[in-house]
């Protein structure tokens, strides 16, 4: 599907003259064009809707999925399908059980690090019987609770299961075809200046990896720069090339984001210092978001998708 590898070229001048010129009315554009691209895929499901049917709701880090799937959620019960969230995190098999890569660190990217016969299990269930009970994987420490959730499905109901390996086949090969809606995320788009790409599509999901890291799970930039290698091993070979099978495909990138996340992410940067490893890293974030006006975080609407890195 080449809507998949084609986003917008937004240009970094006409993105900073609309942000000096009326900043609200920028936002309020990209606000409503993402949120009509979940509209349209909503009308499409409730629409096309097998009953008890499954929508795999995929993307890589940090593209905005939690939300996207949150909103998803929202406009599908608008229109009287009743519609629930489940997150492949859940059926993560927990510390200690993942396999290991050739230097023996934990592979957390592949598939076999999750229960994918618990998760075939579950969702067979869901579609024959209506019903199922769901893991529920705790962070803290790192395995799956005690107690487990029970899910009940109403028959013209759908299921948005949510997770960088949602577009798996061996996830789809134990449902029917027709209870399935592929849907694809990420941030599409890339910014040009004079011509020349000034911050790709990896680069803007990297820039909302720091943020939240550091803002939501504690993590230090040095910390997300260690694992960015893994998550992007992971996701060229767990995640792009099942992408193409996508029935739906929404971009998560905002026009606006660069001049937002600006003043909360240079001052972290700049602390970086000249002999880590990371240094080189930080200078060209530096030097590409410097170039954008700036946008207070109070122009943000509280429910953007951009506050699930922002705060």
């Amino acid at each position: 599907m080449n809507s998949i590898v084609n986003g917008r070229i937004l240009s970094v001048s006409s993105v900073c003259a609309e942000a000096t010129a009326d900043p609200i009315s920028l936002i309020r554009q990209e606000e409503t064009r993402y949120q009509t691209e979940i509209e349209q895929v909503a009308d499409r499901i409730h629409n096309e809707r097998t009953n008890r049917h499954i929508v795999l709701l995929t993307g890589p880090s940090s593209a905005g999925k939690t939300t996207t799937a949150s909103r998803l959620e929202k406009e599908l019960e608008a229109r009287g399908t009743a519609a629930h969230v489940i997150s492949l995190d859940d059926f993560y098999l927990g510390e200690g059980k993942a396999p290991l890569l050739p230097d023996g660190s934990p592979d957390y990217e592949t598939i076999d690090a999750l229960d994918v016969d618990r998760l075939m299990t579950c969702l067979q269930e869901l579609v024959r019987d209506g019903k199922t009970s769901l893991p529920v994987f705790d962070f803290v420490t790192h395995g799956p609770l005690p107690e487990e959730r029970m899910l009940v499905l109403e028959e013209d109901a759908a299921v948005i299961l949510e997770g960088i390996h949602a577009f798996n086949p061996k996830i789809s090969a134990c449902l029917p075809p027709e209870n399935i809606t592929r849907l694809f995320i990420n941030a599409l788009s890339r910014f040009e200046k004079d011509g020349e790409t000034w911050l790709k599509r990896r680069d803007m999901r990297l820039i909302r990896r720091i943020l939240r890291d550091e803002q939501f799970r504690g993590s230090p930039f040095a910390n997300t720069m260690k694992m960015w290698p893994q998550v992007v091993r992971g996701e060229e070979l767990y995640l792009f090339p099942y992408a193409d099978a996508a029935d739906c495909v929404i971009d998560t990138t905002f026009a606006f984001e660069p001049c937002i996340i600006k003043s909360l992410l240079l001052p972290r940067l700049a602390k970086v210092e000249r002999n880590t490893p990371d240094y080189d890293t930080a200078r060209y974030l530096i030097e590409r978001l410097s170039v954008f006006c700036d946008l207070p975080l109070s122009l943000l609407p509280a429910d953007s998708m951009l506050r699930e890195f922002t705060g």
